[in-house]
């Protein structure tokens, strides 16, 4: 017959939030069908500019990264332009 040992064993390290308050000030994606949350409203605000159109195109001769495959960020075209082109180090 097997036995439960008589001491709990510790919890994996990471698996407690150290934060006592998780989700009690969460921000929610209103876009219908996302349903993304997020702890702090600057990341909702940036997670809301992928729901609309984009606005940075790539203006690089021969890229296809306009219209609806353009930027939604402006750091995500720079850091598009560094890696792809070579361009802005």
């Amino acid at each position: 017959m097997i036995t439960a040992p008589a001491v709990p064993r510790p919890i994996a390290r990471g698996v407690i939030s150290r934060r006592s308050n998780v989700n009690t000030n969460a921000h929610a994606c209103g876009f219908a069908g996302c349903g993304k949350i997020f702890a702090r409203p600057g990341d909702l605000a940036r997670h809301s500019k992928q729901h609309g159109v984009p606005q940075h195109p790539c203006l690089i001769n021969g890229c296809n990264r306009h219209g609806l495959r353009a930027f939604y960020r402006a750091d995500k075209l720079l850091e598009h332009q560094r890696k792809k082109h070579g361009r802005g180090n």
